[in-house]
C-alpha cells in the first residue's frame, strides 16, 4: 500500500495530502470518529547506554506523542553503545519491522543520534524512513536537523 507524502508543520501537526475525514463525514461518521481516523500512529524509539536511563526517556517520548494526540503503537529500547548500527539491534529490528509492515506511520526517538550516529547513517536511515513512508520526529532541537518527510528525505539531513 502506498502512502501518501506527509509533512509534519512547526506545531507537530501530522499533514498529507489524503485524509480519511470526508470519506467518514460523507458516510455518517461523527467530526470525532472522523478525528480518530486521521491519528497518527508511532513507535517510541531510543538507544540507552543504560537500562536505568530508559524509563524517564521512554516517558518523555510517551509524553510527546500522547501531547500530539499520536497513537502509541509500541516502546521499544536498546541498550548498547550509540555506535553500533540500527540493524545490530535487536529493538530497532523490532521497530524496523513495524513500519514496514504498515503498523505505524513513524518513530519518535530522542534524536536521530539514538537511531543513526554518523552522517552518513543519519542521511541513509532518513532515505529508508521515507522508502517505507515513516515520519521521524525528535525531541531535541539537535535532533530535529535529521527529521526527515516522505517528500524530501534529505531536508535538513547534515
Amino acid at each position: 500500500m502506498t502512502r501518501p507524502p506527509t509533512h509534519v508543520i512547526p506545531d507537530g501537526v501530522l499533514v498529507n495530502a489524503a485524509t480519511e475525514a470526508p470519506s467518514a463525514l460523507a458516510a455518517g461518521g461523527s467530526a470525532v470518529n472522523a478525528a480518530e481516523s486521521r491519528r497518527k500512529r508511532v513507535v517510541l524509539y531510543a538507544n540507552v547506554a543504560d537500562v536505568d536511563q530508559a524509563p524517564p526517556v521512554m516517558g518523555e517520548l510517551r509524553e510527546y506523542a500522547t501531547a500530539r494526540l499520536w497513537t502509541v503503537v509500541r516502546s521499544i529500547h536498546d541498550v548498547g553503545e550509540p555506535d553500533v548500527h540500527r540493524r545490530a539491534r535487536p529493538g530497532w529490528c523490532q521497530v524496523s519491522e513495524i513500519l514496514r509492515k504498515d503498523g505505524a506511520d513513524g518513530v519518535v526517538a530522542p534524536s536521530v543520534a539514538h537511531i543513526a550516529s554518523t552522517p552518513g547513517e543519519q542521511g541513509e536511515f532518513a532515505a529508508w524512513a521515507v522508502s517505507v513512508g515513516a515520519s521521524t520526529e525528535y525531541l531535541t532541537e539537535e535532533g530535529k536537523a535529521g527529521t526527515s518527510t516522505a517528500d524530501d528525505p534529505q531536508a535538513g539531513v547534515q
